[in-house]
């Protein structure tokens, strides 16, 4: 198989394993194997790159791993609308090989999405990671790591793990107690064949120096598809709760402005002759107080019993 038509199958790959691990639709999410957790879209927002693995794994006493993989960076362009921007790298192609002493019978397919949410934990992947580790897994057509320091070969003492999470589907039957050691390196001659040897290095690829090979795209689209509906979610979700703050000043508004109304007219029917409260008046007096400046401060809100009534400002 020639390298541009494994990169078509590496990022359709990708793209199911992305769309399986976010969508909210039942019939994808009854397709994946039973255990999978699924990945919050969140994680897109927060992280710093992403890395997708395809590992096989076989024991028989001693277990063998092996695969291989990219890694991209988000790349943060600014901001519109109130919403951040953004632009993937292209691809930095990885190998994962690993062997294990112990305990282990079976064979499993793992194919990962590794969150990295430092920047730190995506340069990582620019140089060879070595890590030994227990390696605690049992998988019957189920599922290894959710949102856990990465456990999909085993990532779990790499100096990138601090802030690495792993979501991972998995295929086959495996029982794995053993002590694992574990390789992540680029793929000089993947990447050699993509981007040449016009003084691309690992960094500068993941830097955007390099434009991404087309079968990218549709990952890439895939992956802004998930990003931007999780900020329409969010942006529904500020609204309805300012719309709800809203109604509840609003309401607290009206209550505030029925109970000025309220004292100020209790005022008046007590300042009124025979009203509750008050002493009736000759009937020489009332007429004067139609007429007299201090009926029109009564009708203002300056009643008799009870004080100065203040009028209500809307």
């Amino acid at each position: 198989m020639d390298r541009w038509r494994e990169l078509e199958d590496d990022a359709s790959r990708a793209t199911i394993i992305l769309q399986k691990l976010t969508s909210r639709k039942e019939e994808l999410r009854e397709s994946l194997p039973r255990g999978t957790e699924p990945m919050p879209r969140s994680e897109l927002h927060f992280c710093n790159g992403l890395a997708f693995t395809f590992v096989r794994k076989l024991g028989v006493g001693l277990s063998f791993e092996a695969g291989h993989g990219f890694v991209i960076r988000k790349i943060y362009t600014g901001e519109q609308n109130g919403r951040p921007t953004w632009t993937w790298s292209a691809p930095l192609f990885l190998t994962v090989t690993a062997a294990g002493l112990g305990l282990t019978v079976g064979y499993t397919e793992i194919e990962s999405i590794i969150v990295l949410d430092t920047p730190e934990a995506v340069q990582a992947f620019t140089k060879s990671q070595w890590a030994v580790d227990t390696d605690i897994t049992g998988a019957a057509g189920g599922a290894v790591g959710a949102h856990l320091p990465a456990t999909a070969a085993n990532m779990s003492n790499m100096k990138l793990s601090d802030k690495t999470f792993t979501y991972s589907i998995t295929k086959g039957a495996i029982l794995d107690v053993s002590l694992t050691g574990l390789n992540y390196a680029t793929d000089p001659a993947m990447n050699k064949s993509f981007y040449g040897n016009r003084g691309v290095t690992p960094q500068s690829v993941l830097d955007g120096a390099v434009e991404p090979p087309e079968p990218m795209r549709e990952l890439y689209a895939a992956l802004d598809k998930v990003l931007n509906e999780y900020y329409a979610t969010v942006d529904s979700q500020v609204a309805m709760e300012t719309q709800v703050e809203r109604a509840r000043d609003e309401g607290a508004g009206t209550s505030a402005a029925g109970a000025a109304e309220g004292a100020a007219a209790a005022a008046a029917a007590a300042a009124a002759p025979g009203g509750k409260g008050g002493s009736e008046e000759p009937a020489g007096a009332a007429e004067d107080a139609e007429i007299s400046p201090a009926a029109g401060e009564k009708a203002a809100g300056v009643g008799d019993a009870g004080g100065t009534a203040e009028p209500h400002e809307d």
